[in-house]
């Protein structure tokens, strides 16, 4: 399993900073958290999924315009790769407000996401704790 699956809420850097310490750590974590992370992990990827479904516009975008410089490689004219160009430059003109939009919303969603995973993992560990703690008297 990598970490990144098991914790969608990093980045790459996030995991990378952690070396193999910090990811053995998180990776052995406790079953009864992974359970409940594993329900809001599910709810975010498909949060996620959803957000990429409603800017498939910005999807499009990037690999129209990727197939548009590849075009720029060939052997053209000069009005061939000016009007080349300036298709490219339109297309980025609307992918970049798409894009600004779609991370803001997607790191709202990460946030959203670390937010009510730090909570469920608070929550599971005080009530094992109020378990534990009530089984000493026993």
């Amino acid at each position: 399993m990598r970490v990144l699956d098991a914790h969608p809420e990093l980045t790459d850097t996030e995991v990378l900073e952690l070396g193999v310490k910090g990811w053995m750590k998180l990776l052995k974590g406790n079953k009864g958290e992974e359970k409940i992370s594993a329900g809001l992990k599910d709810n975010y990827r498909a949060d996620i999924d959803m957000l990429k479904n409603e800017y498939a516009r910005l999807f499009e975008l990037r690999t129209e315009i990727e197939a548009l410089e590849a075009q720029l490689e060939g052997e053209l004219t000069d009005e061939e790769k000016s009007a080349i160009e300036a298709q490219i430059a339109e297309k980025e003109a609307e992918l970049k407000p798409l894009q600004d939009e779609y991370k803001a919303k997607a790191g709202e969603l990460k946030d959203a996401y670390k937010e009510s995973s730090k909570k469920a993992r608070k929550e599971y560990r005080a009530e094992a704790e109020r378990r534990q703690n009530g089984n000493k008297g026993k």
